[in-house]
């Protein structure tokens, strides 16, 4: 069946191109950038370019409506929330939402929000921080006697639901001042979920689902992530599947009755055996490089659940296998070098426990996201694509050095030549 993949910019997405295409699934792909990553990929067969969802969403549902109407393809993946929430809302309960492989809509809401994923957790006993729910500044201090700092301050919607759909990160504050100034930005796009800090590894149950039941899991382990504070993972691995983290998971996918990928995230923390849900992505995940790399293949598991009504039987995935981001994994050891985080929420990994990680690169238990000797066009892209990111950071900073140079020189030039102006002699 010809399958078009969307956000061909992203390394996920490559990750399913990969994945199906080396298994003979006719694969295009489409993105709002010029010469996304996947174009490079031997296993893409077409490149397909549409409006940017976050600047243009009306161009860009106007865009897939022609795709699905027109019939050219089979199934799509929407692979970011940048695509997904758009099309999910706009095709929901439509002949054409046959063709799109996503969640129903009921539950993605409640996993996009994070308001609603809290409400969940509570309903199934699973555990997660004192949280609040911020809807305006007077909340603030509604609930101000209450706060501890650090606070973690969660943005309702990774992308606001606002005209403009800006992307937003989550925060922390360590004093009153600090909560009302970041809060004060924040409330302008979303609600907010304010939660107490946990001190834990982060940790995720990768899964896919048959209406509510679990078929086949997965989990990893983060390693590296960027910022230092808590983001991304740059450099993961597998592990064994924590029993009580599968078991929380089952209850949440169970309850929300899901269907397809989903990644569950936890903080644990290593010596009390606590732990936390972070959030719930209703879709591919940043790491499913590692997944798939592990034999965790979940692209093609989906495909097989939308093609054939069944996920099958998979072998079990291969644990300690690492995976690394090679471009964010570079910006997470410049910023070990430059100590470039807050150390009241994090202790700075050492140089050598970084350069220890780097060891791991010799190791035929290590791939990572991008660089691959069955597809090498999209890694070189990849490394090119870092060297021209620090060659533009170096270039711009001999710049901005050079300008100070000649507006120094030229202040002290304007220093001699006033008094002269109006000497005799």
């Amino acid at each position: 069946m010809k399958t078009l993949i969307l956000d061909g910019d992203t390394l996920p997405a490559l990750s399913i191109v990969r994945s199906l295409g080396s298994k003979g699934v006719n694969v295009a792909t489409a993105s709002h950038l010029e010469n996304p990553i996947c174009s490079y990929s031997r296993y893409n067969q077409a490149s397909l370019s549409y409006p940017s969802p976050l600047e243009s969403p009306a161009e860009f549902l106007n865009w897939a409506e022609q795709i699905l109407t027109e019939g050219q393809y089979d199934l799509i993946i929407p692979v970011t929330e940048r695509t997904l929430i758009p099309i999910a809302r706009k095709f929901h309960n439509t002949p054409q939402a046959e063709k799109v492989i996503m969640a129903d809509l009921g539950a993605l809401e409640i996993v996009l929000d994070k308001a609603k994923t809290s409400t969940l957790a509570t309903q199934c006993n699973v555990p997660i921080p004192n949280s609040w729910d911020i809807t305006n500044c007077s909340d603030l201090g509604t609930y101000a006697d209450e706060f501890t700092y650090p606070i973690v301050i969660k943005p309702g919607r990774s992308i606001s639901d606002q005209a403009n759909r800006v992307p937003m990160t989550v925060c922390y504050a360590h004093s009153q001042e600090e909560l009302h100034n970041i809060s004060n930005e924040l409330l302008n796009h979303t609600h907010l979920v304010l939660q107490q800090y946990f001190t834990g590894i982060g940790v995720g149950i990768e899964l896919i689902a048959d209406q509510g039941e679990i078929s086949y899991a997965f989990q990893h382990q983060r390693l590296h992530e960027m910022p230092l504070t808590g983001g991304g993972s740059s450099y993961r691995k597998s592990v064994d599947i924590d029993e009580d983290l599968l078991e929380a998971s089952k209850k949440l996918i169970k309850e929300l009755n899901w269907h397809g990928v989903a990644m569950v995230e936890f903080k644990k923390n290593p010596e009390t055996g606590e732990f936390i849900l972070i959030e719930i992505n209703g879709r591919f995940w940043g790491s499913l490089p590692l997944a798939v790399a592990a034999g965790a293949d979940f692209p093609h598991m989906l495909y097989q659940l939308y093609t054939t009504g069944t996920v099958g039987e998979h072998e079990a995935y291969r644990r300690e296998i690492h995976c690394r981001k090679l471009s964010s994994d570079v910006r997470w050891l410049e910023a070990v070098l430059r100590k470039d985080a807050d150390t009241r929420l994090v202790t700075i990994p050492s140089l050598q426990s970084g350069l220890k990680d780097l060891l791991h690169t010799f190791s035929p238990k290590h791939y990572f996201d991008a660089q691959s000797l069955k597809d090498i066009k999209p890694g070189l892209v990849d490394l090119k694509q870092i060297i021209a990111s620090y060659a533009e950071r170096l270039f711009g900073q001999l710049r901005e050095k050079k300008r100070q140079r000649a507006t120094l020189q030229k202040n002290q030039l304007t220093k001699i030549e006033q008094p002269l102006r109006g000497s005799k002699k």
